[in-house]
Formats: structure tokens, C-alpha cells, sequence
């Protein structure tokens, strides 16, 4: 399992992607991980959740970055 791109920023708050590489070298995210002060190291597998986390932990700051269209 390696660390992923990072898909969103608020604050100190940056959710990642969790990746797993496969034998083919193709890439599956399998979850994310928020990281921050305060913030739970466990793995979040749903990207609104994972961002609902960090607004929830930094409700002052403005977004610097947003996920893409999905």
C-alpha cells in the first residue's frame, strides 16, 4: 500500500489517496487517509467522508484544493 495524490486541502488538513500498485503496475485506490493535527490515522473509504472529516476539524479555513469531477 503506498500514498497517493493528494485530493484535497483545507488548513493543515490534506486527505490522500491510499493506492494499492498491482503485479500489472496498474493503480487501485482503495481508501483515504486524512492527515493533520488532531485528525484520526485511520483509513476513510469514501472521499465525502474523508472531507467531511476535515471540515469538520478546520471549519474556518477555505478549501485551497477541491477533488475533480467524478
Amino acid at each position: 500500500m503506498q500514498r497517493g495524490a493528494a485530493v484535497y486541502t483545507k488548513g493543515k488538513f490534506t486527505v490522500y489517496e491510499r493506492v494499492m500498485i498491482h503485479l500489472d503496475n496498474t493503480r487501485e485506490v482503495v481508501g483515504y487517509q486524512l492527515i493533520g493535527p488532531g485528525a484520526d490515522s485511520t483509513w476513510i473509504y469514501d472521499l465525502d467522508s474523508a472531507i467531511a472529516a476535515a471540515d469538520d476539524l478546520d471549519s474556518k479555513s477555505k478549501p485551497s484544493s477541491m477533488p475533480g469531477p467524478r
